[in-house]
C-alpha cells in the first residue's frame, strides 16, 4: 500500500510540476507587459510637450513585454555601422522608440545585437533586463531624457556588469 502512495504521489508531482513553470513563466511575461503597459502611458502623456509623439498611442506602442513607436522615419543608412546601420532614421522631425524588457538567460535575446550594445550601461527592472533607444531627429526636443526618467520612476537601475549573473 505504501508503494501506490508513493507512486501516485509522484505521478501527481510528475502532472503538476509542468504546470507550474508554465504559470511561472506565463506570470513574468505578463508582469513584463503590464510595465510596459504603464509605462506607455506615461510616456503618452508627454505628448503636449514633444510633437514628435503625436501618433503615440500606449495600446498600440506596448506589445509583448516591448514598447515600439516610430514617427516620420527615413530609409536606413547602411554607411552608419552597426544596428544603427540597419533601422530607418529619423527624419529632422521623427522618432524612433524601442524599449525591450527581455530575460538575460534567453540565449536569442541576449545575443540580440541590440540588446547586446556594449558602450550600454546594463539596465534592469525587476527581473528583466531593459534595453532603451530613443532616436530623435535633428529638429525635436530631446526625448532621451523625459524617458529615462519615466523609465527610472518604474524601477530602472543601471547596474555593474559584475551583478547580472
Amino acid at each position: 500500500m505504501k508503494k501506490i502512495t508513493i507512486c501516485i504521489s509522484i505521478f501527481i508531482g510528475l502532472l503538476l510540476f509542468p504546470t507550474g513553470v508554465y504559470a511561472k513563466m506565463h506570470q513574468k511575461t505578463e508582469d513584463g507587459e503590464a510595465i510596459c503597459a504603464q509605462i506607455s502611458k506615461d510616456i503618452e502623456a508627454l505628448k503636449p510637450d514633444f510633437p514628435q509623439l503625436k501618433d503615440f498611442k500606449a495600446s498600440q506602442a506596448s506589445n509583448n513585454s516591448e514598447i515600439n513607436y516610430s514617427y516620420h522615419l527615413d530609409k536606413p543608412d547602411s554607411s552608419i555601422p552597426g544596428w544603427r546601420g540597419g533601422v530607418p532614421q529619423p527624419a529632422p522631425d521623427g522618432i524612433w522608440i524601442r524599449i525591450v524588457f527581455w530575460d538575460e538567460n534567453d540565449s536569442v535575446a541576449a545575443m540580440s545585437q541590440l540588446n547586446s550594445q556594449i558602450g550600454d550601461p546594463p539596465r534592469r527592472i525587476g527581473p528583466y533586463r531593459v534595453t532603451f533607444v530613443v532616436m530623435d531627429g535633428s529638429d525635436n526636443k530631446p526625448l532621451y531624457g523625459p524617458i529615462y526618467e519615466i523609465l527610472q520612476k518604474h524601477g530602472l537601475k543601471d547596474v555593474e556588469f559584475k551583478e547580472l549573473h
